[in-house]
């Protein structure tokens, strides 16, 4: 993967969330190599009385064979909703993980010699 693209609407672009968002990102990495691309998108979204606002959280991982995409989200704590989304991604790659082609060379294909035929 080349590198996390973080996508803010509606919050402050912080030095913290964003050291944040790429250690769980580059985490993700190491579980599978051979993710293409990993895009984050963090929301902040009004709601009802004066401190009412919901983080959402989008983190959409491209793989050479799909697409995953897992949601997070919390009241009044960026950090939380970060953390739920990325353990749910976590948890979509484990899923994925038997899906995964093996890397490297593929098993042989050729069976042990028979017994020699008595004549």
């Amino acid at each position: 993967m080349r590198t996390i693209q973080i996508t803010l609407h509606n919050v402050r672009r912080s030095p913290a969330l964003s050291a944040r968002i790429r250690d769980l990102g580059e985490r993700l990495e190491n579980l599978w190599a051979e993710m293409i691309h990993c895009r984050v998108s963090v929301a902040q979204e009004a709601g009802p009385g004066p401190r009412g606002r919901l983080y959402t959280v989008t983190v959409n991982v491209r793989l050479p064979a799909r697409d995953l995409t897992a949601t997070g989200q919390d009241a009044d704590d960026v950090y939380l909703a970060v953390r739920e989304a990325f353990d749910s991604m976590r948890r979509q790659l484990h899923e994925a993980a038997p899906t995964r082609r093996p890397v490297g060379r593929p098993p042989s294909t050729k069976t042990a010699p028979s017994e020699p035929v008595p004549s």
